[in-house]
């Protein structure tokens, strides 16, 4: 699966989990105006030994959910179930890719500000991962 179909797949997903909030393939310039979600590339292995092909080669996207910070009490919670809702759709769908394991990794939480907004947003950066499985059972 190509990166760029790799995108659309997994914003479709999100799409379907989470069809009370915006999911955009690709991170936009402009500050979103409610929690949105962004799936962007992040990375791809190197090809060695036997990941000599777009077959077993590791991907990486990185989820970026980012919301205004106008109420805190409401706002928080909500990129928190986001992060969670992210994490859902990775336990759901763990062989998306043919021959990789699909897992989530680390969340960074921070503050962002963005031209022309007043208050700062808040993000969670959410790595989903795309790996050759061991054969003892772990990644």
């Amino acid at each position: 699966m190509s990166m760029s179909d790799l995108v659309t797949a997994f914003t479709a997903l999100l799409r379907a989990e989470d069809s009370a909030h915006t999911v955009e393939a690709y991170w936009r310039m402009e500050p979103p105006a409610a929690l949105t979600y962004y799936v962007q590339p992040k990375g791809e292995d190197a090809e060695e030994g036997v990941s000599m092909s777009d077959f077993e080669r590791g991907k990486q996207l990185t989820i970026i959910v980012e919301t205004p910070w106008a109420n805190p009490l409401t706002d928080g919670p909500a990129l928190c179930t986001a992060v969670e809702n992210v994490q859902a759709v990775c336990a759901a769908n763990r062989q998306l890719v043919s021959g990789l394991v699909t897992h989530f990794g680390a969340v960074q939480y921070q503050f962002v500000t963005r031209e022309g907004r007043a208050v700062p947003n808040f993000m969670a950066d959410v790595t989903v991962q795309f790996r050759v499985p061991n054969h003892r059972g772990g990644m």
